[in-house]
This record gives C-alpha cells, sequence and structure tokens, in this order.
C-alpha cells in the first residue's frame, strides 16, 4: 500500500490506540489493526474515514481537495451519527461497534476485532453522498446547449418544409400540365405548314418562305408525323415564365423565412449573453457585499481547508501576519500546520465586520476592515477553548479578488 495515504506503524491515535498493521482500505476508508495500551493484549479495528481520490496527509493530518470538502464533512457528521446509533444496539450477528473519536481532521470508528471476519464486513461505506455529488460534476452545463438545439430544430422543421413545399408544387404541376390539343386537318397541296421538331427543350421553327409571318402562339401549328398531319395548341409562352417566376418567389419566401427565424433566435441570444454580460459588470467588486463574501470563505477555510487552500486567500507579499511582518507564505504554511494540529477541530464565524476606510494607492485599491469572530477550538487532549476577539484586516483588490495584505488581532 502506498505509504503516503495511511498512518505509520506503531503511531498513536485517540492517546492509547497503536497502529499495529494496515488491513484494507477501499476508495473511502482506510482499516487498522491497533492495539489499546490502556487493556494489555486487547486488539481493535479502527475505520478512518478517507477519500483516495480527493485526499492527502501532511503530518498525518488528512487534507481534502476543495471540490470534495461539502462531501467529505457530510459524510464525517454520517459516521458519527452512524457510530453513536451502532455502540447501543448491539445484536449478536454482526460486529460491535463502540464509538468513535475525531482526529487529524478526520473521524476514526472503533470496532470489534474478529479473525473470522471478512475485511468487507467492515468496509460497508455508503456511497449515495459521492454519487450525487459526481452525478451534478458531470451533468453537462444546459444553457447554451438549449439554444444550439432550438437553433437546429428550426434548421430542420425549415429543411422539411421546404422539401414538402417543393414535393406538392412538383405534383401539382404534373396534374396541371396541358396536354397538347391533337386535331387531324387537311390543307391544300400548295399550302407550306410551319414545322416545329421537339430536340431536348428546344423547338426549331421553320416559317413560310412565301408570307415570312410566324404564327401567334394562339394559333394552331402542325407537325408530320408518318404522312399524317397533326396540330397541335402550345400555350402562351409567357405561361411557363409566370409559373417559374412564382416557383422562384415562393422558393425564396420561405427561404427568407427559415433565415429570419434563425437570425432572430441568433439575436435573442445574443441579446441574452449582452444581458448576462452587463448585469455582472454592474456588480460592484468593491462592494460590501463582496467584502462579506470574502470574509465569510476566508473563516471558512480556516476551519476546514487545507493549508495550501487557506494560502489562496494571501496576498503575494504581506505586509503583517499577526506579530509578524514581511511574511512569506511559507512561513505563514508552516505556522497553520502547527496550529492545525494542535487544534484539531476549529469552528470560526465571522458575526460582524466594520469597513473602516476604502482608499487607492499607487493605482491600486485598498479596504480596512474590522472583524468580530466567534470561535470554538479542541484537541486531542480534550481541552477547548471558546470566546469572541476583534480583528482587523487589509485586503487588497485583484483580478482574481480580495488578498489578504495584514492581518492582526485587536485587543
Amino acid at each position: 500500500m502506498d505509504t503516503n495515504n495511511h498512518l505509520s506503524m506503531n503511531d498513536v491515535i485517540g492517546k492509547h490506540y497503536i497502529i499495529v498493521e494496515v488491513l484494507a482500505k477501499d476508495a473511502f476508508e482506510i482499516l487498522y489493526l491497533v492495539r489499546d495500551s490502556n487493556r494489555a493484549g486487547s486488539l481493535f479495528i479502527l475505520k478512518e474515514l478517507f477519500f483516495e481520490t480527493f485526499c492527502s496527509r501532511e503530518d498525518n493530518i488528512v487534507i481534502i481537495q476543495s471540490e470534495a470538502q461539502s462531501v467529505f464533512f457530510k459524510q464525517k457528521k454520517a459516521t458519527i451519527n452512524k457510530a453513536n446509533k451502532l455502540k447501543n444496539n448491539h445484536t449478536s450477528t454482526e460486529l460491535k461497534t463502540f464509538g468513535y473519536f475525531e482526529e487529524n481532521n478526520t473521524v476514526y470508528t472503533i470496532m470489534e476485532y474478529s479473525a473470522d471476519a471478512k475485511m468487507s464486513d467492515y468496509l460497508e461505506f455508503e456511497t449515495e453522498l459521492i454519487k450525487k455529488e459526481n452525478l451534478e460534476k458531470n451533468t453537462l452545463p444546459t444553457k447554451n446547449l438549449k439554444y444550439i438545439l432550438l437553433a437546429a430544430l428550426l434548421l430542420l422543421l425549415g429543411y422539411l418544409g421546404f422539401m414538402a413545399y417543393q414535393k406538392t408544387n412538383e405534383s401539382t404541376i404534373d396534374e396541371k400540365k396541358l396536354t397538347p390539343k391533337i386535331e387531324l386537318k387537311d390543307y391544300p397541296e400548295n399550302t407550306q405548314e410551319t414545322n416545329i421538331s421537339d430536340n431536348s427543350n428546344k423547338n426549331k421553327v421553320n416559317t413560310n418562305t412565301n408570307t415570312n409571318t410566324i404564327r401567334s402562339s394562339q394559333e394552331p401549328l402542325v407537325i408530320e408525323n408518318n404522312t399524317t398531319e397533326t396540330e397541335i395548341l402550345i400555350p402562351k409562352s409567357n405561361s411557363s415564365k409566370e409559373r417559374n417566376s412564382t416557383e422562384e418567389h415562393n422558393q425564396t419566401s420561405l427561404a427568407q423565412n427559415i433565415t429570419s427565424l434563425i437570425v432572430d433566435e441568433n439575436l435573442s441570444i445574443v441579446e441574452s449573453q449582452t444581458t448576462t454580460i452587463k448585469q455582472e459588470t454592474s456588480i460592484d467588486k468593491f462592494s460590501n457585499i463582496e467584502i462579506k463574501k470574502f470574509l465569510d470563505a476566508y473563516i471558512d477555510s480556516s476551519s476546514q481547508a487545507s493549508v495550501t487552500e487557506v494560502l489562496e486567500f494571501y496576498d503575494v507579499k504581506v505586509e503583517k501576519y499577526f506579530k509578524f511582518k514581511n511574511v512569506s507564505h511559507e512561513l505563514i504554511r508552516k505556522d497553520k500546520l502547527k496550529y492545525n494540529k494542535k487544534w484539531a477541530h476549529r469552528e470560526f464565524s465571522i458575526i460582524d465586520f466594520k469597513v473602516l476606510k476604502k482608499y487607492t494607492k499607487k493605482q491600486q485599491n485598498y479596504v480596512n476592515v474590522q472583524t468580530t469572530t466567534k470561535w470554538f477550538m479542541s484537541n486531542n487532549k480534550g481541552s477547548t477553548l471558546k470566546g469572541t476577539s476583534r480583528g482587523f484586516m487589509k485586503l487588497k483588490s485583484t483580478d482574481d479578488g480580495f488578498k489578504i495584505v495584514s492581518i492582526y488581532g485587536l485587543k
């Protein structure tokens, strides 16, 4: 097993449980065989809550990635509730649960050790919360997809409508085609006929050389077929042009309607996005509301997040960090690790804040804030501290939000 992801042999946790062996693990828990130093020869199972994908360790302290923190602490609370229920409701057929304790930023369930039990009897983890979280993360955003599908649907409907119109138009033309009117007629021998030969949509007309006159489209023209004379009435040439013109006009109108629908939809999308951009632009990033959001996020991270995540709230150059001046992120990191190890359980909440001053210096915006924080802390030895204190923070406004330039306590 990866030694970076579990406690080491002979580590002592819960004051008197000594790690004997790492027995097994799954994606969410690690099983340890431990010896109770208060009871000679007594072996127990400790089940540690540890998300393999989202957790790591720093000096045995479990560090949870930001995207999994809410799920981790919900499951931590659920594990505690379950341990409390099971320790008072033992049955003869199940492994006994004796309780739990919190340490290293996680929770350990104390269970009966049985040589006949399988590891699967211990690793019964409820994954509903994880499944729900993954489902929310894997769901594709549908805001833009809705507009794309709508535009595609309009294009499809327009195309189908155009094809149906074209099919209907062709059917109508076929039904209304004029069948040439054929009549048998005798002419005197000295009369010369006008000959028409149809050659792939071309009408070649030979006129009478004596009259040099072309017959009107309404007059009967004669074609010769095996010495039998037939007369054909040809419709006016402008009738065909009118039909073609009508078809072209209808097709153009339909295409224009489809284009208009798509353009209107695109304009609606652009207007909606423009409105959203205007709304976002109109938000005052230096307002009291934004300051409160930053303070709440910072104080929550101090209670639960990893040291690495807490450091993201600090500016690159920190002028004052409590009693230290001009400190680096490395110094803050070491101080936080030491503090978190001493006080494993921490609860902070800013109950009030006051903006003291907003100003600009060297084209950089700053705000000075006075905070009132309510806090509760406990360590692994059972000691607790609680109270309310006032503090000072100097914040700098950056493209990535506020950053802490100075922070210290006030008397």
